[in-house]
């Protein structure tokens, strides 16, 4: 037997690299998990891979590492290029090693037929050397702090401030902090306030750390422009990628406790095209990212484009690239994606955040090279500012992708579950058999879409998966495609997960749920406990730590709080009661957070100290001087501790009321009720006493070569948006599109924002899915519209207008 050995090339550079003939073995530690590549001249012989810390006698087997075999990594196929673009690279396996503890030393492992490679580790360390502390209090500010200095490993350079200080910035520069080829620097207890775009930008920086900061009211604000994509644009340029953290061709950056809240800017929703605006980080890094502990708090006055976006997502070298964890977050409230972590992906970690209040949970679109692992996330609510909500994993992309995804043990309680995958012909005929998605695990509880259709063209290997749906037609549909494909041959179907509380946030199972100790262990990832099996899904038994997870023995009782009322009245308010657990000594000053927006929602006591054994019990209260109008009122506040650690409580307030339909505008505004169609027609006319008049128009997709038309005359030449009110029945992806044709034209697709109750959507003057707000240019005098079924659906009234306002 040949064996080889290896040392850690210093815990900073990250990586440790042994040679032997054709094969190198490189280890890229992190704080909880290390990447490993083994370029490996024989790629077909399998690989057997342990690890254990250092001095311990027990080997522990690590998951299986990914081949290969190919030098042709990645190949774009995807309606963004003509022709071809490869990226190469040499044949290896490639995965990684998790739940490892942080500070400490690990031997690695390789077996491969009679070959033994053998590595030394250690993964990072939050204590480190400082050789100098600045506080920026009392630095020279001329709205930007300009920072090219380099620390060293042995001696980092600290920027702090007293507590109470605000650094802050203008319009006028870039950033409040830049830092611009400066390696080993950490940024501590700052509160930043402004920025021309972002709060701090790191360029072709090294070895920074960004520690329980407060990051708020930076980015562009712009002007909307409705009739061009809705987008928000400054001097003919639309905004985008403005960030509380820029991360630009940096590496081995972390961003930890921080709070990032209340930009300045706004982005817009799917309804007008792709989403565009701020960002709570964006990242372009070249290797060794950690996110962790950090409170991303969008809203609805200032809702984020992703929350975290991966710049230059279309390129192997893109967004994260390689080696990341993303744990312990919390990302809310934006129009599109959680988190995109789109690009090469090569050993990217996410895992024990929670996800909630945005269009789709994670993106892994294109994963060029992969592997991705996402384990124990929490994916709940999702929603864009206009309650519209897809998949908790969004997969496709217009680049065909060939990097793998592995995703154990995550709860889902979404619209969506599993999301499309890019559907090129010329990359499904030639790598179509490869795998691409590999589940164990995981809850799916979904209403609309549990697997997508484009997910059985490729393949997959998906198992032990709890699936469910209210709706039976979904569930059926689904279970019979997942079958014919031979998954999920362990797969539970239609039983409920049993939550323990999906009103208060907790997403554990009940004692009763048909998820307990029936899961498959996954090596390294997830084993056995007390003997049995692990649970389905993110929480597991005998682990009681909410998501997303704080190393912190404060507890709530309830993770969500949910207010009902009619506008006007006196709102009771509601207790939460916290309690520290598990320690026998425990103190620790807390102060509650929300974000300037939030000022409908107000949390007493706003200071005070949690202690071993105590209960501080918080009343929670909404100011009805602040709810003009009936609607779903969004928001979330943090229980905080000094040193950054929080417990995040969102809140729901529905206020009910009389809704004014058809609203008066300045500028033209025609409503016409459904059932006046100017045409004969033997679609259904129901009572309904939510419509407009109390009734609508069934408009069933069994008839066919039928339509509802309208004549209308506008007063002028101009932009023109036509809006549908219209409502849908479970699932409303299979009942939320018509066939329209305006003055004559050939039908074609429109894709309607529709719900379970009456919603406005526009028509849209384009075919491209979900842009429903874009105008129509329309001449003045006469024109017609005529609305043919294409899936079931409800219609109640039309609206014509030039006031997009009277909706949006």
């Amino acid at each position: 037997m040949r064996k080889l050995s290896m040392l850690l090339i210093g815990i900073f550079c990250m990586s440790g690299i042994i040679m032997a003939g054709d094969n190198k073995l490189t280890a890229v530690p992190l704080f909880q998990s290390c990447g490993i590549y083994f370029e490996a001249a024989d790629t077909q012989t399998p690989c057997v891979t342990e690890f254990r810390e250092k001095g311990s006698d027990k080997w522990n087997k690590a998951f299986e590492l990914v081949p290969i075999p190919e030098k042709e990594l990645g190949e774009y196929l995807g309606n963004r290029t003509t022709g071809k673009t490869i990226y190469t690279d040499k044949a290896m396996f490639r995965g990684c090693i998790v739940n490892l503890k942080e500070n400490t030393e690990y031997e690695l492992k390789i077996n491969q037929g009679k070959n033994t490679f053998t590595a030394n580790f250690k993964t990072w360390t939050s204590v480190l050397p400082v050789a100098k502390t600045i506080n920026v209090k009392d630095l020279k500010f001329d709205n930007e702090l300009l920072i090219t200095e380099k620390g060293t490993k042995d001696g980092w350079i600290k920027y702090t401030s007293d507590k109470g200080f605000t650094l802050k910035g203008d319009d006028k520069k870039n950033a409040v902090i830049t830092v611009k080829g400066g390696e080993y620097i950490i940024f501590e207890n700052l509160k930043i306030e402004g920025g021309a775009r972002h709060g701090i930008s790191l360029e072709d920086a090294q070895n920074i750390r960004v520690l329980n900061c407060d990051i708020s009211g930076y980015g562009r604000i712009g002007k909307q422009d409705v009739a061009k994509d809705g987008k928000y644009y400054v001097g003919g340029n639309s905004i985008n990628n403005d960030a509380g953290v820029n991360i630009s061709k940096s590496g081995n950056v972390v961003v930890e406790r921080c709070y990032m809240h209340d930009p300045r800017g706004h982005a817009n929703s799917w309804k007008y095209s792709h989403p565009a605006g701020p960002n709570a980080v964006a990242v372009h890094s070249t290797g060794g990212t950690v996110l962790r502990y950090n409170d991303f708090i969008g809203s609805d006055a200032h809702r984020w484009n992703d929350t975290v976006e991966g710049i230059g997502n279309g390129s192997p070298n893109g967004g994260f690239f390689r080696d990341a964890e993303i744990y312990g977050n919390i990302f809310i409230y934006s129009n599109d994606d959680g988190i995109e972590l789109d690009g090469g992906q090569m050993n990217i970690r996410v895992f024990q955040n929670k996800f909630e209040g945005s269009l789709c949970g994670i993106s892994t679109g294109p994963c060029l090279l992969g592997p991705s692992y996402l384990f124990r996330n929490l994916i709940v609510n999702l929603a864009d500012e206009d309650g519209s909500g897809y998949s908790a994993f969004k997969n496709g992309h217009g680049l065909y992708d060939r990097g793998r995804c592995y995703v154990f043990n995550n709860t889902v309680y979404a619209f969506g579950g599993y999301g499309h995958y890019n559907g090129n012909k010329d990359g499904i005929a030639k790598y179509g058999k490869e795998l691409r998605g590999i589940t164990r695990n995981n809850i799916f509880y979904s209403s609309r879409e549990l697997f997508n259709g484009s997910v059985f063209k490729r393949g997959n290997d998906f198992d032990y998966d709890l699936i469910y749906s209210k709706s039976s037609e979904l569930l059926k549909s689904t279970e019979e495609k997942l079958k014919e494909k031979g998954w999920e041959a362990h797969g539970i179907f239609g039983k409920n997960p049993e939550f323990a509380s999906i009103e208060n946030g907790n997403f554990a199972l009940s004692e009763k749920s048909p998820a307990l100790k029936n899961g498959e262990p996954v090596d390294n990832f997830i084993g056995k406990y007390n003997a049995e099996n692990p649970d389905r899904g993110a929480f597991q038994t005998g682990d009681n730590q909410p998501l997303p997870y704080r190393p912190i023995p404060v507890y709530l009782d309830k993770y969500q709080v949910n207010f009902k009322f009619d506008i006007g009245t006196d709102i009771l308010s509601q207790a939460l009661n916290a309690n520290v657990k598990g320690v026998e000594r425990f103190s620790g000053n807390f102060e509650v957070r929300k974000n300037n927006v939030f000022d409908w929602l107000t949390v007493e006591p706003s200071t005070g100290v949690f202690k071993e054994n105590s209960n501080v019990q918080f009343k929670i209260s909404i100011n009805k001087d602040k709810i003009k109008k009936p609607g779903l009122y969004k928001g979330l506040f943090l229980i905080k501790l000094e040193n950054g650690y929080s417990r995040p409580v969102t809140v729901y307030a529905k206020a009910e009321g009389k809704e004014e339909i058809k609203k008066k505008s300045e500028g033209f505004a025609l409503y016409i009720e459904a059932e006046k169609s100017s045409v004969p027609h033997i679609f259904k006319v129901m009572e309904d006493k939510k419509a407009s008049e109390r009734k609508c128009v069934y408009l069933d997709s069994a008839i066919k070569g039928m339509s509802l038309s309208y004549d209308f005359a506008v007063p002028k030449d101009g932009d023109y948006q036509i809006f549908v009110r219209v409502k849908s029945e479970e699932p409303l992806g299979s009942h939320d599109s018509v066939f329209i044709s305006l003055d004559e034209e050939k039908n074609r697709q429109a894709h309607l924002r529709s719900d379970i109750e009456w919603k406005w959507s526009g028509c849209g003057a384009t075919t491209s899915l979900g842009t429903t707000a874009k105008p129509f240019n329309l001449k003045k005098g006469k024109h017609n519209i005529r609305l043919f079924p294409r899936e079931t659906l409800s219609v109640d009234m039309l609206l014509i207008t030039d006031d997009y306002k009277l909706v949006y």
